[in-house]
């Protein structure tokens, strides 16, 4: 794998961390009933869709990385 793959990887991985300390608050949200948590269900949806979100993206572009490095598709995009 490249250098960028590597680096575009080890970043990526650093945010799994993110998003899985965000889903740990969740959880503490929950199981504390926190007030302001609970009653907002605008908030309540928005926060749970975007971290839902934000880890299948990841993931996807985790997965994704060592296809697109040895497709060299990148290629194309450095030229432009």
């Amino acid at each position: 794998m490249s250098s960028d793959t590597l680096t575009t990887a080890g970043i990526l991985l650093i945010t799994v961390v993110a998003v899985a300390y965000g889903g740990l608050t969740l959880l503490t949200h929950l199981a504390r009933r926190k007030p302001g948590y609970l009653d907002n269900p605008v908030r309540r949806g928005l926060w749970t869709a975007g971290h839902a979100h934000a880890g299948v993206l990841v993931l996807l572009v985790l997965v994704a990385l060592p296809c697109l490095d040895q497709a060299e598709a990148l290629l194309g995009v450095a030229l432009l």
